[in-house]
């Protein structure tokens, strides 16, 4: 019945835009063309700040090694050390790794989750793997990770989160029990139960941390490991790639500052233990992020912190993933936004702040009117007009931009080819989600999660 109601609701916004663009154009001469230009400039302007953000990512990744990319961010040069010149250097440090998962959901990975931490991952210092979970009923694979933690020699722990019924809980229940320990922790890296961290990823972290002494957080790069299972996960991987290895380092470089992912993010632990995440929002990773920069304490992201993880393979996951997202971005929109501006007298943080909330927003209903005004165009005089150029030369530079970012270019030439169909999927997602969150539905949507097929790529993983 939601759904119906949720369609309908979005059916009747289209039509109502769609009807006044004509009521526009048949009772004021050139009326709507006003409307139309303006429009067209915001988009444009849209463009030209990805445009602006990928420029900086390919000089940077062009003109500078990967060791210097790091240092235009941070005025510092973090250690690139074997793993006995890690423990010298940062043996003051301690470390745990939070891995939060929902057990029904993720049964079938998280024991080969917990042995890669246990057994590819390098650690620079004393060190403890926390998994933090939820579950509604008893299951076999419980018994067996109090098992692995009697044999781990007190390197990792199993907690079963009681009550809880998302991330959020989970990994506050796990900072609460951190807190109350006696010996005190100095790094917290935060892991879904799909992540498998790459073998130096948690030593890059803590000398990125070491360097940059004024960041709390250091964000890294996440890659998907499953591009190959089906057509979706094929899509999303050059999207990943380019989100991570053009998005992020051009955000890191225009706003001096980077963004909290969710996961593959290593916190200072006093920093994540005094802010905590929101238990009431859909993304909590976001919204500690807004609320971490607007406390002026620094993000950065360092793609040499890498870690894999699995995409969805179905379309359904896909579009149940991409709702819970969007939905998230837009109840950070409506909640933080104005609050987010306001404590900071920064022109620059105030900018920002509304251009990736409120701007991010209204972008896609700029989209939406854009193309509808463009189809009635068409349908009443078939021509080629200005927001279609637009449309075709931002989408040449995104081809360009993708194909140039992406480590498959098979896969990264079809992700070009379904950009457009793939992007107005994405507007639909967005405005289904807005409604979802007036109409105050806001059911939490697991992503669903296949075991490892091939457990070979743990080991390879181990190597790299």
């Amino acid at each position: 019945m939601s759904s119906v109601l949720i369609h309908g609701v979005l059916l009747s916004y289209l039509c109502s835009l769609a009807g006044l663009l004509v009521a526009l154009d048949f009772e004021v001469p050139n009326g709507s063309s006003y409307l139309y230009w303006a429009l067209v400039i915001l988009n444009g302007v849209i463009a030209l700040y990805v445009i602006a953000e990928a420029v900086c990512a390919i000089v940077v990744r062009a003109c500078y090694p990967p060791k210097k990319q790091f240092s235009i961010a941070t005025n510092n040069e973090p250690a690139t050390l074997s793993l006995d010149e890690y423990k010298v250097a940062f043996e003051q440090y301690s470390s745990t790794c939070i891995i939060a998962a929902y057990l029904p959901n993720e049964k079938d990975i998280i024991l080969d989750t917990i042995t890669h931490f246990l057994n590819n991952v390098e650690f620079p210092c004393p060190h403890a793997i926390v998994l933090a979970y939820n579950t509604p009923r008893e299951l076999p694979v419980e018994t067996q990770l109090h098992e692995l933690s009697l044999r781990s020699g007190g390197r990792f722990l199993s907690l079963r989160v009681p009550h809880s019924t998302s991330k959020a809980e989970n990994v506050n229940y796990a900072l609460a029990a951190l807190a109350n320990k006696q010996s005190a922790t100095h790094i917290v890296s935060v892991f879904d139960a799909d992540h498998l961290p790459y073998r130096d990823a948690i030593c890059q972290a803590i000398a990125t941390l070491d360097a940059s002494q004024k960041s709390a957080c250091v964000q890294g790069r996440c890659i998907i490991r499953n591009a190959r299972e089906s057509i979706v996960s094929r899509l999303i991987e050059p999207e990943f790639d380019m989100i991570y290895n053009i998005f992020h380092v051009g955000f890191n470089v225009m706003h001096r500052h980077g963004l909290f992912g969710g996961s593959n993010g290593h916190w200072r632990a006093p920093v994540l233990v005094a802010l905590l995440m929101d238990e009431s929002m859909l993304t909590e990773d976001i919204d500690l992020a807004v609320r971490t920069l607007s406390n002026n304490i620094h993000i950065m992201y360092d793609h040499r912190v890498r870690s894999s993880e699995e995409a969805p393979t179905t379309l359904a996951a896909y579009v149940k993933q991409r709702q819970r997202w969007a939905q998230g971005w837009f109840q950070i929109t409506l909640h933080r936004s104005f609050w987010a501006m306001g404590t900071t007298k920064s022109f620059g943080r105030k900018f920002g702040f509304f251009l990736f909330l409120i701007f991010r927003e209204l972008a896609y209903h700029f989209n939406a009117i854009l193309t509808l005004q463009t189809i009635i165009g068409l349908v009443r005089a078939p021509s080629i007009n200005s927001y279609i150029w637009i449309l075709v030369g931002t989408f040449a530079f995104l081809c360009i931009t993708i194909l140039a970012s992406v480590q498959n270019k098979f896969n990264g030439l079809l992700f070009c080819l379904i950009y457009l169909p793939y992007s107005y999927l994405q507007l639909y997602i967005v405005l289904v989600s807005e409604i979802k969150e007036f109409l105050a539905i806001a059911k939490w949507k697991v992503t669903q999660r296949a075991p490892i097929k091939d457990t070979s790529k743990l080991a390879v993983l181990a190597t790299l």
